[in-house]
């Protein structure tokens, strides 16, 4: 897998951009993507046209990125957390 100068292969790159959405920031600029990331804008830039172009991510009506429809359908493909005998449990 292709690597930064850094040594940051282009998938750990993708997963911090990933990670700027949430809860409170479910739209952003790509600018606020990249400082979030911290990663280069043109990187960022870059990364995120793949990311729209395979509908991991989507452009909304203002231009501001979000999560795709995509990566929502490969969210629910993931098991819920098992409650038996494992150490994860379910908070509520």
């Amino acid at each position: 897998m292709a690597r930064s100068a850094s040594g940051e292969s282009v998938l750990e790159r993708v997963v911090r951009i990933l990670d700027a959405f949430g809860p409170d920031s479910p739209a952003l600029q790509i600018s606020q993507i990249a400082s979030r990331a911290q990663l280069p804008l043109s990187t960022t830039s870059r990364l995120v046209d793949k990311l729209v172009r395979q509908g991991l991510l989507r452009r909304d009506g203002q231009r501001r990125i979000r999560v795709g429809v995509r990566l929502w359908e490969l969210g629910q493909r993931a098991s819920p957390p098992s409650c038996s005998g494992g150490s994860a449990r379910l908070l509520i």
